[in-house]
Formats: structure tokens, C-alpha cells, sequence
């Protein structure tokens, strides 16, 4: 028998594990194409600080002065990911191992 000692003493904890993992991978299947695709600009990203606005006025030229920058966006509680889709496949795969993990401890 290929399962550890260890394995044996909670068999039904091991079966109830392995149904979780089979849920979490089905719900996060399920969720994958409602996940926002990467790349492209992300709304609300703030302008750069080097633009440089050249104003005239009459026809004579002033120098150039720094742009209006924008104020800093307000910090998210959380990080963002940068690829969301690939972010769930991975714990898709993750899941997928740890269930056939947990039915060879059987």
C-alpha cells in the first residue's frame, strides 16, 4: 500500500478534504472568464510628472513650466494582480494536485 501510517487514523478528514478541493477548483473554474484580462492602461493611473506645458501669451514665449501633476490615487487595502486569469489558473493547478494528493493518502 502506498499511503503513509499516518494517513490511515483519519481516512473520512482526508475523503472531506479531497471533496473541498474538487469544489474550490470547480468555483474557480467557474469564475475564470469573468476575470478582467492584463495588459492595457489601468483606469485612474496617474499622469506623468515630466509633462511639460510651454504657455505664450501675445507672442511672447515664457519658459517652460511643469505641467499640473495629479494627486496620488488613494491606496487600495489590497494589491492588485497583474493577471488575474493566470493568477486562478495557477491555484486551479494547486488544488487539482493537493485533491490527487490527498485521494493517494487513502
Amino acid at each position: 500500500m502506498g499511503g503513509s501510517a499516518a494517513a490511515g487514523r483519519f481516512p473520512l478528514l482526508t475523503l472531506v478534504l479531497a471533496v473541498f478541493m474538487a469544489g474550490y477548483v470547480m468555483w474557480q473554474a467557474g469564475r475564470l472568464p469573468a476575470l478582467a484580462r492584463a495588459g492595457g492602461k489601468r483606469p485612474g493611473s496617474p499622469v506623468p510628472v515630466t509633462t511639460l506645458a510651454l504657455s505664450t501669451t501675445a507672442g511672447a514665449e515664457t519658459p517652460l513650466q511643469p505641467a499640473a501633476t495629479t494627486p496620488d490615487p488613494p491606496a487600495s487595502p489590497a494589491p492588485r494582480v497583474l493577471s488575474p486569469r493566470l493568477a486562478a489558473c495557477c491555484q486551479i493547478a494547486m488544488g487539482v494536485t493537493m485533491g490527487y494528493l490527498l485521494i493517494l493518502m487513502l
